[in-house]
């Protein structure tokens, strides 16, 4: 059987074997399916048994990699620029960034004149170069998805909308919140499974050098950890200091720590941990952090979180699900799903900061906090999310249902044998 129904899939991670593992199996479902997958990756993987077409991670590696002179992009460049800064550390002009959206452009409609693929799936939309990408999927009629790494441990997002910042998952959320009773039997065996896989396995998407938490002169204080999302993914791109996107409230992130300070109370020990590309995108003007602010970033994360009293977080990082599957009250500072499920204390307004923090500090909705942080992840896990492999069984759907998903989109196969 000749198999002429292609998928494209991009992935930006593949240089992690969990990944390449999940789209191997994927492009096996998909095959018994009738369907070849085509990868468009930014690492190569050895073995891999699918074809795999050289990407650039940066939108500017378009500059380098393609030499022909192509026409002026069909969409507007100027809010690409500072995205592009946060995700590949160097800020261009806009005629280098307008050079290189072209150029991105012209790559995208080779590929779908060359594969003729019935549909994709794009890796994290909320960067530049998916982004592009998806304009010109659009432009020619080929529907596309985005997908990224999920809210809980093993676990993928796939979405029409973005990710992080721009997630659409609201509308799941909203489409079932009726459900009160489906919710808490959701709830009870899913958050338990994904608690138990949480604290029995490393959660560190980056590694750390494994220290002890004895260092930390914790007691006889209140104990906070301050996480951070990336800038330029679900901290607002459209600004390198700016994150108004999900966190509308301080024009910058050295402002929020600032707040902070003044805020949280004298007794508060404030760990800090930052994410990664933030250090490399701030590493010229970095953080002012007040001497209170003590860097915890080479102690594993899960026991970081086990061993703190409360954990706030700016943006919408996927660590406040493992901070919600611990029990520990959480404050989310600006827009969030757990907080918009009632699973975690929010501030969207300076002039209510004081209270917040009062009422996340005294945990005054204890009760129904975690009681929603256990429904919130049952939904996850039984309608939004797809599970990397059967150890996270607690995830209803899995790579089949998301590849019988795929297939319902493509055309009838071809008589050709």
């Amino acid at each position: 059987m000749t198999i002429d129904r292609i998928f494209l899939a991009s992935c930006f991670a593949f240089a992690d074997q969990r990944c390449a593992g999940f789209f191997r199996r994927l492009g096996d479902a998909l095959e018994s399916r009738g369907i070849r997958l085509v990868m468009l990756a930014t690492q190569k993987v050895a073995g891999f048994p699918y074809p795999v077409l050289d990407i650039p991670y940066s939108l500017y590696g378009f500059n380098d990699r393609i030499t022909e002179e192509c026409s002026a992009p069909f969409h507007p460049v100027a809010p690409l620029l500072a995205a592009e800064y946060a995700w590949s550390g160097y800020l261009g002009t806009t005629e280098l960034c307008s050079m290189a959206t072209a150029r991105c452009e012209w790559f995208y409609r080779g590929v779908i004149h060359d594969l003729k693929p019935f549909a994709a799936m794009l890796w994290n939309t909320t960067h530049p170069h998916s982004r592009v990408a998806r304009n010109v999927l659009q432009v020619h009629g080929v529907p596309a998805w985005c997908i990224e790494r999920g809210q809980l441990a093993g676990s993928y997002q796939v979405q029409m909308g973005e990710v992080n910042a721009w997630d659409d998952t609201l509308a799941t959320f909203s489409l079932h919140a009726g459900l009160q009773g489906d919710m808490e039997y959701q709830g009870k065996g899913a958050f338990e499974a994904a608690r138990a896989l949480s604290t029995k396995n490393p959660v560190d998407r980056y590694p750390v050098d494994a220290a002890s938490l004895a260092a930390w002169p914790l007691a006889g204080h209140r104990s906070v950890l301050l996480l951070s999302s990336a800038i330029g993914s679900s901290i607002e791109p459209r600004g390198q200091h700016s994150i108004d996107l999900s966190q509308p409230i301080w024009r910058s992130f050295q402002d929020a720590i600032d707040a902070l300070d003044a805020h949280l109370p004298d007794n508060c020990t404030i760990l800090f941990r930052d994410h990664p590309i933030n250090r490399l995108i701030l590493a010229e003007n970095p953080l002012r952090k007040p001497s209170r602010f003590m860097e915890a970033d080479k102690i594993p994360i899960g026991d970081l979180i086990s061993s703190v009293d409360r954990v706030i977080c700016v943006g919408t990082t996927t660590l406040q699900y493992e901070v919600l599957l611990r029990d520990k009250p959480l404050l989310v500072f600006g827009n969030s799903l757990a907080a918009r499920a009632g699973a975690a204390y929010s501030c969207l307004s300076s002039a209510t900061l004081k209270s917040d923090i009062d009422s996340w500090l005294n945990d005054v909705d204890a009760a129904s906090k975690r009681r929603n942080a256990r429904h919130l992840i049952g939904i996850l896990c039984n309608r939004h999310l797809v599970r990397e492999d059967d150890r996270h069984s607690h995830i209803r759907h899995g790579i089949d249902q998301l590849a019988d998903f795929i297939a319902a989109q493509a055309p009838a196969m071809s008589s050709s044998t």
